[in-house]
């Protein structure tokens, strides 16, 4: 295929884009638009299905096969991040001012940027609305199994890892499914998919999610236009600035946005310790009732609980998807199996820490959430949520109990537009790296002006569809990423050859 089709075939998945904004940006459509959710929603009922037996045969086969390395391996992932196990940490400063390339800790803070955002507080919790408290479970269970998966596709991606035409290092599943497997239509699919990821996951999804709260806290006229306009032109500087710019934001506010977030948490927990068990009970009852499959001790499905918690940890984690690979594979650090280590950091933090902190906080405050929305779904569907409190709304209200309704309210404004706006600037490297690497740097403005005119639109959508479509677009990497891992596994458990 030649550039110049390519470049077509783009414009018209932009225009397709465009199409969806504007059925989801115009009120009178709602028809249309409650028709295209369903449909999403039954694709996402055959693909995931599937997929979830895959990620866990595949994170067991990685698992078994290097003996347990993400159980083993915790001394070695904490001197890594001290920078106790970085024999080389002098020599790659140096060559991190003369080379357009990431530290190994702003690679893992990219990588985590990308991976913590709304997802780990409005997504997960919301899947516990929708899917039952065991949601929760699903996810701890493919944290265990998926931190393998994250290292493995780190480390090939170190294996296959190479220059583009700016002399920036780069790697990620595009590079190692042309190289490694010899597919370079494979390559180029692999990368027109986080391309898709970048706009809907990790751009739409995210600046909605700021709007609204926004929306919420200051409810003046033309508010959306205004949180888009303002978020496109703060962009424009990260966007002038490049990969260094990108690689020290995130080294700076990930650890600030993360740790912020936990501490609040845990706070929130500790003031209401005495329904912690109750908490437990909630969860595992939901998760492990198998007298039931259709219905739990709540009525929720244990299936229903999977699916929703093994499709919101994949996108938490970045679980099997091979988009944190790509941060990894701008890394100067030389060894691809220390640089996997970090991976597995990745996948605790994200998925098991945060996403734990956000479902214990919105339960803990109000035990009989759960009871309350399984009612209103039986009654009538996941339309019958929009009567009661969005997650966002019960969240805030649990945070009230230690910082008042107006420090509630603040508190989370900060924290979604944190995890959000990170999540943007990761996924704008990811997307940006794969734009190029189908059409050429040179091109790459196409990409950006896109992206730019995507945020501003993105505070107009409805966030339901938006979500579907961003589960169908991880599915598709999950699913692409996973093949190609397992067909290059040779490469990456023999170790003498890099």
């Amino acid at each position: 295929m030649s550039k110049k089709i390519s470049m077509f075939v783009f414009l018209y998945e932009i225009l397709q884009l465009r199409a969806i904004l504007y059925i989801c940006i115009n009120d009178g459509s709602s028809i249309n638009e409650k028709v295209m959710e369903g449909l999403i929603g039954k694709i996402n009922e055959v693909i995931w299905p599937p997929l979830y037996i895959v990620v866990f045969l595949a994170g067991i086969y990685f698992t078994l096969k290097s003996r347990g390395l993400q159980f083993t391996s915790a001394r070695k992932v904490v001197n890594f991040l001290l920078g106790k196990d970085n024999s080389d940490k002098k020599e790659d400063k140096q060559n991190l001012q003369n080379e357009v390339a990431f530290s190994p800790l702003q690679a893992v803070a990219t990588s985590l940027s990308g991976a913590v955002g709304t997802g780990n507080v409005v997504g997960i919790t919301t899947a516990i609305l929708t899917g039952g408290p065991g949601a929760i479970f699903w996810v701890w269970v493919l944290c265990l199994i998926g931190m393998i998966l994250k290292y493995v596709e780190i480390v090939i991606a170190m294996k296959f890892r190479t220059k583009n035409e700016n002399n920036e290092t780069c790697g990620g599943p595009m590079f190692y499914i042309s190289n490694g497997l010899k597919s370079n239509f494979g390559g180029k699919l692999f990368a027109l998919f986080i391309v898709l990821a970048s706009f809907i996951g990790g751009n739409v999804i995210q600046i909605n999610s700021i709007a609204s709260i926004t929306k919420k806290s200051f409810p003046i006229a033309n508010i959306e236009l205004i949180v888009g306009i303002v978020l496109a032109v703060l962009f424009v500087f990260i966007i002038l600035k490049g990969t260094k710019a990108i690689g020290k934001i995130s080294e700076i506010m990930t650890p600030i946005f993360c740790g912020g977030y936990i501490i609040f948490a845990i706070a929130v927990i500790a003031f209401h310790y005495k329904n912690i068990p109750h908490v437990f009970s909630l969860i595992f009852d939901n998760a492990l009732d198998f007298k039931s499959l259709t219905g739990g001790t709540l009525g929720y499905s244990i299936l229903t609980a999977m699916r929703y918690g093994i499709a919101r940890g994949v996108g938490c984690g970045e679980i099997g998807m091979g988009t944190g690979a790509i941060a990894h594979g701008s890394s100067l650090e030389k060894d691809p199996y220390k640089e996997g280590l970090l991976g597995i950091f990745e996948v605790f933090i994200s998925c098991f820490v945060v996403c734990t902190c956000s479902v214990f906080v919105m339960l803990i405050s109000d035990v009989s959430i759960p009871e309350r929305y399984n009612a209103a779904l039986i009654s009538g569907g996941l339309e019958s949520l929009e009567n009661l409190d969005c997650s966002l709304t019960l969240l805030t209200n649990s945070f009230v109990t230690i910082l008042g309704n107006s420090g509630a309210n603040i508190f989370m404004w900060i924290c979604i537009f944190l995890f959000a706006y990170t999540t943007v600037i990761g996924y704008y490297f990811y997307g940006v790296r794969c734009y190029e690497y189908v059409f050429g740097c040179k091109t790459s403005l196409i990409y950006k002006i896109a992206f730019l005119a995507v945020i501003v639109l993105s505070p107009f959508l409805k966030g339901g569809l938006v979500w579907q479509m961003n589960d169908i677009a991880n599915g598709l990497l999950l699913a692409f990423n996973l093949v190609a891992l397992f067909l290059l596994r040779k490469k990456f458990f023999n170790r003498d050859e890099n």
